[in-house]
């Protein structure tokens, strides 16, 4: 569906019955960041490469650790931060709905990674679900050494429209797989179900050198 561009200003759209985003929960996880790439070749003499005709061995780099997804083993492990679309950069209302999508890729990794630093970096510390929702109980998780697995968002940004120089409002739908919440290998504490109808809400965002979600509104099909 393409994304509904409405250039006007105004006041905020208001939207009734905030809901939580479904992704408390207790869980630990390893960080995602791996270790970094070292050179193990050694140097070769540059003497006994005239000697005997041959080139210097190239060095070698190790093996970028493997990303393994969470499951019922432990949370994700050294799973790529989402990178930001080069599109979603840009103070234009198609940055704007593109950060919206790019922003739902960080509420997945978060949960299953419980690696709570890029979410924060998009996230302004008014936003009460960033907070409440996404950003503490991960934080929390990873304390009590619990995790999510499974609960794949999918996305659809369907409008967006300046409410003033430098904030957009981004209106989504979305449907989420079923989740699983683990407290240790193989122990569920609680499953949520495959949403059944798309979820809507809109996403209130805040240019500051680069976007930044300041609410989420969350209502229910």
């Amino acid at each position: 569906m393409p994304v509904t561009i409405t250039r006007r200003t105004g006041a905020g759209l208001a939207i009734a019955g905030v809901l939580a985003l479904a992704l408390s929960a207790c869980s630990p996880s390893t960080s995602s960041d791996g270790p970094s790439s070292s050179s193990s070749g050694s140097p070769s003499s540059s003497s006994s490469a005239v000697a005997d005709g041959s080139s210097p061995a190239p060095t070698s780099k190790s093996a970028a650790p493997t990303p393994v997804p969470a499951s019922s083993k432990g949370p994700a492990k050294n799973w790529p931060v989402p990178t930001l679309p080069s599109q979603a950069a840009d103070h234009t209302l198609k940055g704007a709905a593109a950060f919206g999508t790019y922003y739902f890729s960080l509420i997945e990794f978060t949960s299953t990674t419980n690696d709570t630093n890029a979410i924060k970096k998009y996230s302004t510390s008014s936003c009460k679900i960033c907070q409440d929702d996404v950003i503490g109980p991960s934080d929390r998780n990873r304390k009590n050494k619990s995790w999510n697995a499974g609960g794949a968002y999918h996305p659809t940004m369907t409008a967006a429209r300046f409410s003033g120089d430098d904030d957009a409002l981004v209106s989504f739908k979305y449907d989420q797989d079923k989740r699983y919440v683990y407290t240790s290998p193989g122990e569920v504490e609680k499953i949520y179900a495959k949403t059944k109808r798309p979820i809507y809400g809109t996403l209130a965002l805040i240019w500051d050198n680069g976007w930044k979600v300041q609410s989420i509104n969350i209502v229910e099909s």
